[in-house]
């Protein structure tokens, strides 16, 4: 039954507002055109002589065979009989006119799109029970059906299913839209920092060292969340971190993506774990913004048997788009980080001994005792963003720390190797960050993702970042709108 539910949930998106004529294919009343003998979809509603028709009609000519159009190119001029439609016309089944009949009493008041339908993508993946016309398609399963009519919507709806296990329903969808367009409503919104729509701290200065992140510090930072059933203590442990680089798109590792359990949870927002909400003396920040992965991304060539060899970098969608500061500060701290998108972006030529930051919720210890208890007490290594100025380290002597394998110049950063300071276990897949000149009113690029370093953190060898600029063209590839 609850699978049943579950894939009922899409069909209310379809339909339009009763006091419009907006006409539109139906799902439930599938015909042979006659003028192309292809399967093809009925419109309605649609004008036929003084009527507005919302279903199949019968008329004398046909024998009592119920039809419906096909195509209708002028929507304004009523349909007088079959000849007008140039063969763009079917006849309809029993089983289509008994459907339609549902279809328009629950998809009436809607008007939106369906997955299956040409160049038709999910933008809102969500729980059934989180969709606003679910409880409506619902409430007319639990009605006097026949088996029939029900196994139709059941089936229906598993087309609609989505998300990584195939539990949610496609809430949400719409066309494709033109790679031109950078709207920030879609996936494929660059956000541009000559527009202030990246890299900015929402804290009021910028400090760094080693310590504790400033609340605000850094609005893109993402926590990915594990079932790490070994732990036995926690129903979810947060291994890994990521960057938002739009509404709804997390930047990480391939590393993170390829463990045996795949991260179920993402939450944006947070600063210290143990805190809800976080406060300084001055505001208390909104609530964390919690997401689920509906599509995970690793790049081709990557290789979770011999990590070092680069290609660690990786895409996660989320479920629905987050809201920003920008849009709403009352209920968002989060902007995402730039990218260096841009020929002369910061960021994209970078030079030994020049400094960037790392920040995460990693382990600041070396005592493996110390951070399974702090796993297992609030399910991150350490409870507040930790963060750490680092310099970039010549591909050179980065070799010469690394002799049992090469770090590529193209796709592989070194940065660090000061002793006591780096990144560590938790930190993978966050981001290496450059400000032009380090100054605090510049926006932040990320450079790198957090990839591997040596097996003891902060021992003196820098850690090794997969470079970004290199991954553009891919990551620019699989945004989706």
């Amino acid at each position: 039954m609850l699978q049943s539910v579950i894939v009922i949930t899409a069909l209310a998106i379809l339909f339009i507002p009763s006091n419009t004529f907006s006409q539109k294919p139906s799902i439930a009343c599938k015909v042979i055109d006659q003028a192309s003998q292809n399967i093809s979809s009925c419109i309605f509603p649609f004008k036929f002589q003084n009527r507005t028709l919302n279903e199949c009609i019968v008329d004398s000519e046909d024998h009592d065979k119920p039809w419906c159009p096909t195509r209708i190119i002028n929507t304004t001029k009523p349909i007088n009989s079959k000849e007008d439609l140039d063969g763009h016309w079917g006849n309809c089944l029993e089983e289509c006119v008994v459907n339609r009949d549902i279809e328009k009493n629950i998809l009436v008041n809607h008007d939106m799109k369906f997955l299956g339908d040409n160049g038709i993508l999910c933008r809102e993946c969500i729980n059934w029970k989180e969709c606003p016309w679910a409880k409506k398609v619902v409430t007319s399963l639990q009605g006097s059906l026949s088996p029939t009519q029900k196994n139709f919507w059941i089936k229906f709806m598993k087309s609609q299913r989505c998300g990584i296990n195939g539990r949610n329903i496609c809430c949400k969808a719409g066309p494709k839209i033109n790679e031109s367009i950078n709207s920030k409503e879609f996936g494929v919104w660059k956000p541009d920092s000559s527009k202030f729509e990246c890299g900015t701290s929402l804290d009021s200065f910028f400090i760094h060292g080693g310590a504790d992140s400033k609340l605000g510090e850094f609005p893109f930072l993402a926590l990915l969340g594990y079932p790490y059933y070994s732990l036995k203590c926690l129903d979810t442990i947060y291994l890994c971190g990521g960057s938002l680089i739009n509404k709804h798109y997390i930047l990480t590792a391939a590393h993170c993506l390829t463990i045996e359990d795949k991260p179920l949870k993402i939450v944006l927002g947070e600063h210290n774990i143990n805190s809800n909400p976080d406060c300084t003396n001055k505001f208390c920040a909104p609530s964390t913004q919690k997401r689920t992965p509906i599509k995970i991304i690793t790049h081709e060539k990557w290789n979770i048997h011999t990590p070092t060899k680069g290609y660690d970098i990786g895409l996660v969608r989320m479920d629905r788009p987050v809201i920003l500061a920008r849009e709403d500060s009352q209920n968002s701290l989060l902007s995402p980080v730039c990218l260096p998108w841009k020929s002369y972006a910061p960021g994209r030529d970078i030079n030994e001994g020049e400094e960037t930051f790392v920040a995460g919720w990693g382990r600041v210890t070396n005592n493996a005792n110390k951070a399974y208890e702090n796993y297992c007490a609030i399910g991150a290594a350490t409870p507040v963003l930790q963060k750490l100025a680092t310099n970039i380290v010549s591909h050179g002597k980065c070799n010469e720390e690394f002799t049992q394998f090469n770090v590529s110049s193209d796709q592989q950063i070194c940065s660090g190797g000061v002793k006591g300071k780096d990144s560590c276990n938790g930190d993978s897949g966050g981001p290496l960050m450059f400000k032009d000149n380090g100054l605090s009113d510049t926006p932040m690029f990320q450079i790198g993702i957090v990839s591997f370093g040596t097996a003891s953190c902060g021992i003196g060898k820098p850690g090794v970042y997969t470079k970004v600029v290199y991954f553009l063209k891919w990551i620019e590839d699989h945004l989706e709108p």
